[in-house]
């Protein structure tokens, strides 16, 4: 610890009293809150290898600066010094487009888990073949963790969770139910943080990370306004909270708490067709049916943007006129046909 106060003394952090932490203040008011400017070394590099400036002075800022960071270092010895980031101190994003990293960060103290990480279990509903890289981040971190891990294989998902969720909330000694996705790509610290927010918001019951669609460029989550309808198109300065209340989330990596899964009437999992008896636009998916059911037993489900992981999607990768990669989704080839820039001749 000692050693991360020393680094981060090298950082020259000031009081931050400006609207760019407005938001982050009307949420926690009671914390200290500093910004943090370090030259960005990967920055730097980009700049040495254009010859666009003087790589040197961007990495050691005339000698204001005795280390060397990039955004990766700078995010642990904030975290092992207590700060928690917010965000960026001008917006979503840590660059400032000049060769540095900005953030604002608030004092926190941060629970540790004790290992084995026996209060929770984690689940996967998954096909007879399943993602390897999957399997094995998931064998990987549960066994970094000590976290017990039960998978089922059937092609009704939805039963497949419910029975596994089931014999969960029967033990009285989990108190969380961590759910896997059979294609997500995550690792144990993304675990660890998922379980400090729990800890720090016990009014949230169902905690996911941001996690991108298949075949798609947006989040999979839903929010509506005051009024109850969905929003469309979410200000960037919302995710600039550790938990952001949504309507809907997923399973790719979600923390629940098997007290909020007492609380529900069942089925938790329940396809439903539309008016017409369709199962098109307007149908009722097992998942949706899921984070309804949730909310109206009192639940709170959020999104943390603090823990994002991937998601494992084919795509097809064509060598374009310029003999460079081209990926195209496989629904969009199947719906559209190869990119034209790419066909035979």
């Amino acid at each position: 610890m000692a050693d991360a106060k020393s680094e981060r003394n090298d950082i020259l952090a000031r009081a931050v009293s400006g609207e760019e932490v407005k938001a982050a203040k009307e949420y926690a008011p009671d914390c200290e809150y500093a910004r943090f400017d370090v030259p960005d070394f990967d920055a730097a590099c980009e700049m040495y290898k254009e010859g666009t400036g003087s790589a040197e002075d961007a990495i050691l800022s005339r000698g204001s600066y005795r280390s060397i960071w990039n955004r990766e270092k700078l995010a642990k010895v904030l975290a092992l010094g207590g700060w928690d980031i917010v965000g960026g101190a001008t917006g979503t994003s840590w660059c400032d487009g000049e060769g540095w990293l900005s953030v604002v960060a608030r004092r926190v103290e941060r629970p540790v888990p004790t290992l084995p990480m026996t209060d929770l279990e984690a689940i996967m509903s998954l096909p007879r073949i399943a993602w390897t890289e999957t399997m094995g981040a998931t064998t990987l971190a549960c066994a970094r963790l000590g976290i017990d891990f039960t998978k089922a294989t059937g092609v009704f998902w939805g039963q497949c969770l419910q029975r596994m969720m089931e014999r969960v909330v029967a033990n009285e000694k989990r108190k969380y139910i961590l759910t896997i996705d059979f294609d997500s790509v995550f690792d144990h610290n993304d675990i660890v943080r998922m379980w400090q927010i729990m800890e720090t918001n016990p009014t949230v019951d169902a905690l996911f990370p941001l996690q991108i669609g298949r075949d798609r460029e947006t989040v999979l989550l839903s929010m509506t306004d005051a009024e109850g309808k969905r929003i469309r198109q979410i200000p960037a300065e919302v995710f600039r909270q550790e938990v952001v209340d949504c309507e809907t989330g997923h399973f790719g990596l979600s923390l629940i708490r098997t007290d909020a899964l007492r609380r529900m009437p069942k089925p938790w999992f329940l396809g439903s067709p539309n008016e017409d008896g369709n199962w098109g636009d307007g149908r009722i998916d097992d998942d949706i049916h899921f984070w309804k059911a949730l909310r109206a037993a009192g639940g709170r489900i959020a999104c943390t943007p603090r823990v994002r992981i991937g998601h494992l999607q084919l795509v097809v990768t064509w060598p374009d006129e310029n003999l460079r990669s081209k990926h195209q989704y496989t629904s969009v080839f199947n719906d559209e046909g190869r990119p034209s820039e790419c066909a035979s001749y």
